[in-house]
């Protein structure tokens, strides 16, 4: 995961999050932050994904709308479940497909 490209607190801000909210307002129900599936070649450890978005949420607004969609079954694991249960919500169609993943811990 390229931080500087894709988990860049400062323009997901400037560039998304504060445009968005002043446009739509209370209209904007759900932001979804998509991670894109990653072939077995390019695969990082759990690890690294924990850390990068521990670091870049803790950066963001706080917002009840955050969502996260994970493409890749191998990141849904422990330690990534408790980085989003701190920070965002998990759409359901991966919840609902193995709930004591969520619920764990």
């Amino acid at each position: 995961m390229k931080k500087d490209a894709n988990l860049n607190p400062e323009n997901f801000t400037k560039q998304f999050y504060q445009p968005a909210v002043e446009i739509i307002g209370l209209c904007l129900n759900g932001i979804i932050f998509e991670q894109e599936y990653h072939p077995k070649n390019d695969r990082f450890p759990p690890t690294k994904l924990v850390q990068d978005l521990d670091e870049f949420l803790i950066k963001i607004s706080r917002d009840s709308r955050y969502h996260i969609e994970l493409r890749t079954e191998v990141y849904l694991s422990d330690p990534v479940f408790k980085v989003l249960k701190r920070h965002v919500g998990l759409p359901g169609r991966w919840w609902k497909v193995n709930p004591e993943m969520w619920w764990k811990g």
